[in-house]
């Protein structure tokens, strides 16, 4: 099914490789090299439309041929291997579910774990990082799940950003805890916010019928 969507591609996930390039140019300097550069990173499976750039993210309009009911289904299908470990075995049946849909989030999370557990934490960064330019919403388990595999790529920076925003999300967090207290961070939570107790309880307007 041939399907036209947005996507967003945001500067901190792309710092110092060739896309990041892109966010530091003056858009007089860029000329095509945006569409350019956004086909090479998205692959030819995916057509560009539009682009609009920003110095914080690039919203991409996109149109793509995909299945995602079956690729779904390929995705649920290798939970089981997922959760025995047996991740070769699950890689294949992720690849087929991802030629089916290029855009979906939960393949592409899923070939990330696969990575990180064959401890290949780069291709895994790289994944899971699409995953988030796939999603409509960002999520503390994703922002974990790159946290922690930069870490193994020995990218403290990275790891710290992305860690800290999974505990910002989430603060039941606690593996994403740990890791930036072994870096040295003290884990920042935001506080609840409640409403005072002896505050009155807020009129509410008459419904007027006409």
């Amino acid at each position: 099914m041939r399907t036209r969507s947005s996507i967003v591609i945001r500067s901190d996930d792309h710092l110092g490789d060739s896309l990041g390039v892109l966010f530091l140019l003056e858009p007089a300097e860029l000329g095509d090299t945006v569409i350019e550069k956004l086909r090479e990173y998205l692959g030819e499976k995916i057509q560009v439309i539009k682009a609009d750039l920003s110095r914080e993210k690039i919203e991409v309009e996109v149109e793509t041929v995909g299945f995602r009911d079956e690729s779904d289904r390929l995705v649920a299908a290798t939970a089981g291997l997922r959760r025995n470990r047996l991740y070769r075995s699950a890689q294949p049946m992720l690849e087929d579910a991802l030629k089916l849909d290029p855009l979906n989030p939960r393949a592409m999370i899923a070939m990330g774990e696969v990575y990180q557990a064959a401890e290949k934490y780069t291709e895994a960064i790289a994944m899971l990082i699409r995953a988030r330019v796939a999603s409509p919403n960002d999520t503390a388990d994703l922002f974990a799940m790159i946290g922690a595999c930069c870490l193994k790529a020995e990218r403290s920076a990275a790891a710290i950003t992305y860690l800290e925003k999974a505990v910002s999300l989430d603060s039941s967090q606690f593996s994403a805890r740990r890791a930036l207290i072994g870096l040295g961070r003290k884990p920042v939570v935001a506080p609840v916010k409640r409403e005072p107790a002896d505050a009155a309880p807020a009129q509410r307007k008459p419904h007027v019928k006409h």
